[in-house]
């Protein structure tokens, strides 16, 4: 699945942050990186809404599936005076996905510079694919 038209016009100073992230990613590498190797996963995507937001920004609103998981995302985008991708805020939910995805991205993007910044699950919590037990009581 291709990325998001905002994505093929970053600044070389772009920045992305969100629930995915610990930290902020810098630079346009390493965002279309990270962007790119998401949009891989998805099986699906399906767009609420994707459009101007202000005057200088551009919002999305989407459903995307992940390994037959929902995903939903809200990506506000912020343009510089130039008309390119400046910051990338993305919010992501529910969370045990945002951790099945940070799990996967890790494994994909070993290496990369950014890897670390990525979301770990906390001792009380685990993705949707993890085989925890877990007592009702």
């Amino acid at each position: 699945m291709s990325g998001p038209e905002w994505l093929d016009q970053l600044a070389e100073d772009a920045t992305l942050e969100g629930s995915l992230l610990d930290g902020v990613v810098h630079g346009s590498s390493a965002v279309k990186e990270l962007v790119g190797a998401m949009y891989a996963l998805f099986s699906r995507l399906q767009h609420k809404y994707a459009g101007p937001y202000g005057e200088n920004g551009y919002l999305e609103d989407h459903v995307a599936e992940v390994r037959g998981h929902a995903l939903g995302c809200v990506v506000i985008v912020t343009r510089n005076a130039a008309g390119q991708t400046q910051r990338v805020v993305a919010n992501l939910r529910p969370r045990p996905v945002v951790l099945m995805l940070a799990q996967l991205l890790r494994e994909q993007l070993k290496g990369a510079s950014f890897v670390d910044k990525l979301v770990q699950p906390r001792p009380d919590e685990s993705s949707p694919g993890a085989t925890k037990n877990k007592s009702l009581h």
